[in-house]
């Protein structure tokens, strides 16, 4: 398969993953299921997948976007924010 997606699996990834921090209830994965469906037809339906290869095929999936897409990055933490200043900026 080619090298990336376009960058739809890692936002709805990243999607997800937000989803499931921030909310105090069941989160419903549809939205990433529909993309991991587009990008690999193995997982568009409902039957029964090897959980092995899902997995190798999700981490093979984002590291392939990660490193041949643009995706912008988000600094997130206080000290990854602090580390980007300029020597002598108040942090």
């Amino acid at each position: 398969h080619k090298l990336g997606h376009g960058g739809k699996l890692i936002r709805s990834f990243a999607e997800l993953t937000q989803m499931m921090w921030e909310h105090k209830t069941i989160v419903e994965p549809k939205d990433f299921k529909e993309t991991l469906g587009t990008i690999n037809e193995d997982y568009a339906g409902f039957e029964q997948q090897d959980s092995v290869e899902y997995i190798n095929f999700l981490i093979d999936a984002l590291h392939e976007e990660m490193t041949t897409e643009a995706i912008p990055r988000r600094c997130t933490t206080a000290s990854a924010q602090r580390s980007r200043l300029h020597p002598g900026d108040a942090p």
